[in-house]
């Protein structure tokens, strides 16, 4: 109803940015249908096309936590996707925000950022670059995800494909996919057809 409006706007002010803040209040319908979520990115597209402009869409997980709540089509719509995860510092008092590509069209493969956010009663005071070191809980987190999909290559040896690899671990597909990307660089696995190894 607002598309019109938005346009609009966008011309007149040279927006280049444009956040939709979150995905699940884009009032297109039911996101777990296939309909509504073509129609909100193909909507979010037309704004951007032919124009150096780029929409951002928050999206928020299903109730197992793994995958973006809704359509698949959400998934394949995205030029980039970033995961976030966060954990706090008891001992700082620091929140520590970790960004992950997990899903990108031309994007080389990258390692994870973590940002460390300081807080006093009014808000954030401070955001600085932060390490796994600084907040165990998610390097924890990360090395189970590891472990785990070690343990299967090693117990059911073969090749194996990343879709094959997360039904049977339970590791999100998108963390098996920066999982065996930092696997293959340190030489642990290796790619044989499209589906992956242990290295020989």
């Amino acid at each position: 109803d607002i598309m019109d409006s938005l346009r609009f706007v966008i011309e007149k002010e040279n927006i280049e940015l444009i956040v939709v803040d979150s995905i699940s209040r884009a009032g297109m319908g039911s996101l777990t249908e296939d309909g509504p979520a073509l129609k909100i990115t193909d909507e979010l597209n037309s704004l951007v096309e032919e124009t150096d402009r780029a929409w951002l869409g928050i999206a928020h997980r299903g109730w197992s936590n793994e995958h973006v709540f809704g359509s698949i089509h959400f998934l394949s719509a995205c030029d980039v996707m970033v995961d976030i995860k966060s954990a706090h510092n008891k001992a700082t008092k620091e929140l520590g925000v970790q960004l992950s590509v997990s899903g990108n069209n031309d994007l080389p493969p990258s390692d994870p950022s973590i940002i460390g956010l300081s807080f006093d009663p009014q808000g954030v005071t401070q955001m600085s670059k932060a390490t796994l070191d600084d907040f165990p809980e998610l390097k924890e987190e990360n090395q189970s995800n590891k472990e785990r999909i070690l343990t299967f290559l090693k117990d059911n040896g073969g090749v194996h494909s990343q879709i094959e690899i997360a039904e049977e671990t339970s590791v999100p597909e998108n963390s098996v996919y920066v999982e065996i990307t930092r696997m293959g660089k340190a030489g642990i696995v290796e790619k044989v057809n499209k589906k992956v190894r242990l290295k020989q």
